[in-house]
């Protein structure tokens, strides 16, 4: 059994259609995750609750299917209990009545659509002020639900039209755009239904069991047997592929990177190529995930390929798949200062072999000189192994207490089994972001705790800070489920608190949504109460004394920089202005504050260490 911090929001739950599984393999397979669980040991009706609310979230999020009154006769705490005797008699009552609900609203949203489609097509204005806001969780009625429907559609089109400057949209973009999302929620749809309909099965069991495991906590969650091998291959860091990156998009799956020494590479494959077909099958007529899981296959079977260029037309290719590694695993770049060198180290996540890939990077960066200054880049980083992430602080830190978990039998403290040499010490600059997660998070909120390091970045981390269990990586039921709460090193909780930057710089993550609290579950998981811990000594360096001076430079820095102001108004949904540089989507502009950041505390350090000699 390995303990990890998963790597969350990789894939999407119940994507794919697996085996049927029967009321008694559901029972039993739930009570399996239930043994390992932090809190709850045993299904209840609270649970089963819990579990309904989720069911309805995922296939409802934005109360664009199911009224008021439909969804509510499947929230309350008396059908809760009824499903629950059901449940124990291995007759899911509830659930599948919800599948006759979902046909109905679907049936519903889809006349909807298409009356609107029609009108919006027409539409010569478009209001790029515009910002989606839905109040309610489910419309009182019809009338009010085909508002907010339009409403979506109208967000869609004014998306579409600012991500690519624009400031109109012709009846040609308009009927693409809405065909492409069209096309997406029937892939949705057709998730809960089973196929157009009812043509192919749903999975109720595997939905039921899904639901009821993500009622435990949102982290703890049921996966298919092909989800489990793409967080495997996430994971391990590495997959049997052709060495591309892919964006599905109103105008057809895009070429977004190639990986460098891959089959792609080597067959002249470019960014911005559209795949029109893989083999024998149009790309048009698969999903996005249909297409992902084509791509992929055994070392050197073959796949040709059918694409399109732009000014060059149809081409058509054919490649071998290969093992290959993500050249983003962990990387490392620096650029001269002065009479030495700043760093830059890119960690991806705590894979499997990332401590000792670390240990060589530092120990290469130290020989090309004298270093002012290094960025440790964990703005993707998602998390990964427990063990990885130790391991990777005990190279900046000599304290042996990294860590705490708070499991159901208390508090266990994680420390250094050997001393490792600490290859660099300060001034270190922490990268983070709203993505940063779990791991991610534990390993900038020990540095920052214990003095060795200032975070920068978003305003806070995302907050995932839990402890696993998981057989994505051993068997064939993949499930992860939380075993325990991450600690630092003093005691404080990471879990929906995050990690707050001692530096704000908005990142390009700054919108997405934060872990504060649970939606389901209100309660803490234990009762949150002082924990014993290990003493730590601080280690606090000259950098918390020049913060104050530091956050006022990168301030005045920003105000002036046109391609952050330009950075700025696009998160904040507002169009261009022609006079701003829009360079910021070729160079990364927190990255280049943060060299800005090292560089004043060289500067600092250098007057403040002057003053001192005399």
């Amino acid at each position: 059994m390995k303990i990890v911090f998963l790597i969350l929001a990789v894939v999407s739950q119940g994507a794919l259609v697996a085996e049927e599984l029967s009321l008694f393999d559901v029972k039993e397979r739930a009570e399996e995750i239930f043994s390992h669980h932090l809190y709850h040991r045993e299904l209840t009706p609270l649970l089963l609750q819990k579990s309904y609310k989720i069911f309805l979230s995922e296939f409802d999020p934005d109360g664009l299917y199911l009224l008021e009154e439909e969804a509510e006769l499947y929230l309350s705490v008396e059908k809760a209990k009824e499903t629950f005797l059901g449940f124990e008699k291995k007759k899911p009552l509830l659930y599948a009545d919800l599948q006759s609900l979902f046909s109905k609203s679907v049936k519903r949203a889809r006349r909807l659509r298409s009356h609107l489609r029609n009108e919006l097509v027409a539409e010569g204005s478009l209001d790029l002020n515009f910002k989606k806001i839905f109040f309610t969780p489910f419309p009182k009625n019809v009338e009010e639900q085909e508002k907010r429907i339009k409403s979506a559609m109208e967000h869609w089109l004014a998306h579409y039209a600012i991500e690519r400057g624009k400031t109109s949209l012709d009846s040609e973009e308009r009927f693409l755009v809405l065909q492409f999302h069209e096309k997406k929620r029937r892939e949705h749809e057709e998730k809960f239904l089973g196929g157009t309909f009812g043509k192919k099965k749903a999975s109720i069991g595997r939905e039921l069991l899904k639901a009821i495991t993500t009622s435990l906590d949102k982290d703890s969650k049921v996966y298919e047997q092909e989800e489990g091998s793409l967080l495997k291959e996430d994971l391990q860091k590495k997959f049997c592929g052709l060495g591309i990156t892919l964006k599905e998009a109103p105008e057809g799956v895009k070429i977004v990177k190639v990986l460098a020494n891959s089959p792609a590479e080597r067959s002249d494959l470019r960014k911005g190529d559209i795949l029109l077909a893989i083999d024998k099958d149009k790309v048009s007529s698969l999903s996005f995930r249909e297409t992902l899981k084509k791509l992929r296959g055994e070392p050197q079977s073959s796949v040709k390929l059918l694409i399109e260029r732009p000014q060059s037309g149809p081409l058509q290719m054919v490649m071998a798949r290969e093992e290959l590694v993500p050249e983003d695993r962990i990387k490392l770049t620096y650029e001269p200062f002065g009479d030495g060198l700043l760093g830059v180290v890119s960690i991806s996540s705590f894979y499997e072999g990332v401590f000792q890939e670390l240990q060589e990077f530092l120990k290469k960066l130290k020989k090309q000189g004298r270093i002012y200054g290094l960025i440790l880049d964990l703005r993707h980083n998602r998390g990964g192994f427990l063990d990885e992430v130790l391991r990777s602080q005990t190279l900046f830190t000599k304290e042996t207490l990294l860590a705490q978990g708070l499991y159901r039998e208390g508090s266990f403290p994680f420390v250094q089994s050997e001393l490792t040499e600490v290859l660099y010490d300060t001034p270190l600059l922490l990268l983070t972001s709203r993505y940063t997660a779990a791991g991610g998070e534990l390993f900038a909120k020990s540095l920052q705790e214990k003095g060795v390091a200032l975070v920068m970045g978003d305003d806070r981390t995302s907050g995932q800070g839990l402890i696993q269990h998981q057989t994505i990586t051993e068997g064939a039921f993949p499930y992860q489920v939380t075993i325990g709460e991450l600690l630092s090193p003093k005691g404080e909780y990471i879990s929906c608190k995050g990690v707050s930057s001692d530096i704000v710089v908005p990142t390009t993550f700054c919108n997405i949504a934060v872990k504060e609290k649970s939606l389901f579950y209100p309660e803490p998981l234990l009762p949150k109460k002082s924990l014993d811990y290990l003493p730590i000594v601080s280690s606090k360096t000259s950098l918390t004394g020049m913060l104050k001076q530091l956050i006022r430079n990168s301030e005045l820095r920003r105000q002036e920089d046109k391609n952050f102001k330009a950075f700025m108004r696009l998160k904040e949904g507002k169009a261009s202005d022609p006079e701003e540089s829009l360079a910021y989507g070729e160079e990364d502009l927190s990255l280049k504050e943060a060299r800005n950041i090292l560089k004043d505390i060289a500067v600092l350090r250098y007057f403040k260490d002057k003053l001192v000699k005399e």
